[in-house]
């Protein structure tokens, strides 16, 4: 068996430019993007964000090597690019054969072993390349191993991989960012990975990924202005880099500047033709408009034919549609949403505001109770639930899902509101009364939270407390007509005359086909005889129905 000849050198420049010459096999998130789900704002989705690694595999911290001279690893590599992965293997052994040392060997091994999902088989063939290695040249397997190991979620053996390739070669750029990359994919160390992407900026100033990776550490630190500096940068660097460009859009979509959102998701492109969430984004940004929602369309239906499984694309087609008050084929859209995707928590709340909208209680609530099934943590599913339940007078249910929701958040006050209408149809007034002053509370420019806290004094006879409700609610809302109908009523009621002829005087000035109105002030007046009026409830009267998504 002959000794491995090779120089260390030589071994570094194989390795790396065998990287370069197939992406594929190097199981690099290069540039990768894990999904997050779509969510509804005003019954359009935001924009979908590309998180995770960047990284450029084959251009390691020397720049890449010439391999032109070594023919026969570049035959291996273009042998498993064809899909020739068994040819590959066997060409690999053969090189073994002659010497179970070739670290060279070992490396490309384990390379085409996690292509082919031989995980465990690719790991030995990274730890024989790492041992039969030295010096520098041994951070490329080492470099290899790290990623497998991040792919596989066994992030500590990946973090010390990657450290370990770093001890060999500190300038090694991939290892340095694979490494912040695991680091900031912990929330409490995501100050430590900070610090580690502004090192790797100092260290190589024109790093695009380096910026890019800051800038959606950035977005995840609700940072959004240090984030759009950062892509910004690294489409300075690199004006073809389609995902530094998408996150650009999303985050000027964040700080409401529609128009660069716009710019960058259409640079996002331009960049890459392909990327099927670009153009979902530019679409979901475009549905916005009204001006924008032919062209929004016309983008959904090309995603949809070209891509007959993208669920995210019927979804927010569902969702144009119900603005648009198509809702037999925004429907349509949702349900084959769910066909493709049964647990997609969106559409089946989308399906619910739709039913809602239609006038369909029972199919909502089954709507709402599969967006719940599919996340339990869907909070606007559950407000919603509860809504449906209390329109069908199933006030007990629907308070017991209200508390739910605020134990869970108690800062929630639209489930407070809808928990205090709940309770006070049933008369628990106690209960109601500390729900409204709940609402208050989190939100004290809630003028209906007064207007029915103040209904609920007067069924109670108490009138002083009611007022004072009243006049609050007025104080914040001069324009609400049941607060200044009711406030009129419960002067009448007091026997103040005069005051309730001036307020309810005015309601009828400033609303003149407010029906109530008139009839009180013609029993004030004098010209008629009846019953009292009832106090006005507030607002829809199972409680308030959130349209949007999470």
């Amino acid at each position: 068996m002959r000794e491995s000849f090779v120089p260390v050198l030589l071994i570094l420049g194989v390795l790396t430019g065998a990287l370069a010459l197939q992406r594929k096999l190097v199981e690099t998130r290069s540039r990768a993007a894990t999904l997050i789900h779509v969510r509804a704002e005003d019954l359009v989705a935001e924009p979908i964000a590309e998180v995770g690694g960047a990284v450029r595999s084959g251009t390691g911290a020397d720049g890449g090597s010439d391999v032109t001279h070594l023919p026969q690893v570049t035959r291996l590599i273009r042998l498993a690019a064809h899909d020739s992965l068994p040819q590959a293997l066997g060409a690999v052994q053969v090189m073994l054969d002659v010497n179970a040392q070739d670290a060279t060997a070992w490396c490309t091994r384990g390379m085409l072993l996690a292509k082919s999902n031989q995980h465990n088989a690719a790991i030995e063939a990274y730890q024989r390349a790492i041992q039969y290695s030295t010096g520098r040249a041994r951070a490329v397997p080492l470099y290899n191993l790290g990623c497998l190991y991040r792919d596989l979620n066994r992030k500590t053996e990946a973090a010390e991989a990657f450290r370990r390739a770093l001890d060999e070669r500190p300038n090694y750029l991939e290892a340095r960012l694979n490494l912040a990359i695991l680091t900031a994919s912990e929330s409490k160390r995501r100050s430590d990975a900070r610090r580690m992407y502004d090192q790797l900026a100092r260290l190589a100033p024109g790093y695009p990924e380096a910026y890019y990776n800051r800038g959606v550490l950035g977005m995840a630190e609700g940072k959004l202005d240090s984030a759009r500096v950062d892509f910004e940068r690294a489409v300075r660097l690199d004006s073809t880099f389609a995902k530094a460009w998408l996150n650009l859009g999303v985050v000027q979509s964040r700080l409401d500047h529609d128009a660069d959102a716009e710019k960058a998701y259409r640079r996002a492109v331009a960049a890459d033709p392909a990327s099927s969430r670009a153009r979902l984004n530019l679409a979901i940004l475009l549905s916005g408009n009204k001006s924008g929602r032919a062209e929004a369309r016309h983008i959904y239906d090309q995603l949809i034919a070209s891509t007959p499984s993208y669920a995210e694309a019927y979804y927010n087609r569902g969702m144009l549609g119900m603005m648009e008050n198509g809702l037999d084929a925004a429907r349509v859209d949702f349900e084959k949403a769910l066909h493709l995707n049964s647990k997609y928590a969106r559409a089946w709340f989308g399906l619910g505001v739709l039913h809602s909208k239609a006038g369909r209680t029972d199919a909502a609530i089954a709507a709402y109770r599969g967006a719940i099934f599919a996340d339990s943590d869907y909070m606007k599913a559950r407000v919603n639930l509860a809504v449906c339940l209390a329109r069908q007078k199933r006030y007990a249910e629907a308070a017991d899902i209200n508390r739910e929701i605020v134990q869970k958040d108690p800062n929630y006050a639209r489930a407070w509101y809808n928990m205090g209408i709940a309770l006070g149809r049933l008369d628990d007034f106690s209960g109601a009364s500390a729900a409204y002053r709940k609402v208050i509370a989190l939100d004290g420019s809630n003028a209906r939270a007064w207007q029915n806290l103040g209904t609920l004094y007067a069924r109670q006879k108490k009138l002083d407390k009611a007022i004072e409700c009243y006049r609050e609610a007025l104080a914040i809302e001069p324009g609400n007509q049941p607060a200044r109908f009711n406030l009129a009523l419960a002067f009448s009621r007091q026997g103040k005359t005069e005051l309730a002829r001036q307020e309810v005087t005015r309601l009828v000035r400033l609303a003149p086909d407010y029906k109530k109105g008139h009839e009180l002030l013609a029993q004030l007046r004098g010209r008629s005889e009846g019953d009292k009026a009832v106090p006005a409830a507030a607002g829809d009267p199972g409680g308030d129905e959130d349209a949007s998504g999470r």
